[in-house]
């Protein structure tokens, strides 16, 4: 379907990004509590989810972040794989093609308006569990 090849789409281009993000915590991250953790009898799976990703959920969030906020930028994919998609960049850059400038800021205004209210949303999720 459409929607599928969008997100294969979306999900190609934000991926590096997301992936460099998340390399760069892990390699920074104190090999010596793994190794801590290991000793004591910490199995692979707990190590990780006790004492690695703790440390890296913050990157892990700004490479969500980073890719949300990357993918919605993107109008090439989407026209590229599903040109009869609606999506929002491609319905402002759509607007923009007809000269229809109002709408297409109005449309802006809402998209920037939904991106804020996720961002508070997120914001006050990571406060209250602790996210720096």
């Amino acid at each position: 379907s459409s929607l599928t090849l969008i997100v294969f789409a979306h999900v190609a281009i934000t991926y590096s990004f997301t992936v460099r993000t998340i390399t760069n915590a892990m390699n920074a991250l104190d090999q010596s509590f793994e190794e801590a953790a290991k000793s004591l009898g910490a199995t692979p799976f707990s190590t990780f989810f006790n004492v690695v990703f703790p440390q890296i959920k913050s990157s892990i969030f700004a490479g969500a972040i980073f890719a949300f906020t990357r993918s919605l930028d993107e109008t090439g994919a989407t026209l590229a794989v599903a040109p009869e998609a609606l999506t929002a960049p491609v319905i402002i850059v759509d607007f923009v093609k007809k000269g229809l400038i109002a709408d297409a800021g109005v449309a802006s205004l809402a998209l920037i308006l939904v991106s804020y209210a996720i961002l508070l949303v997120v914001r006050k999720l990571g406060g209250r569990h602790g996210q720096r």
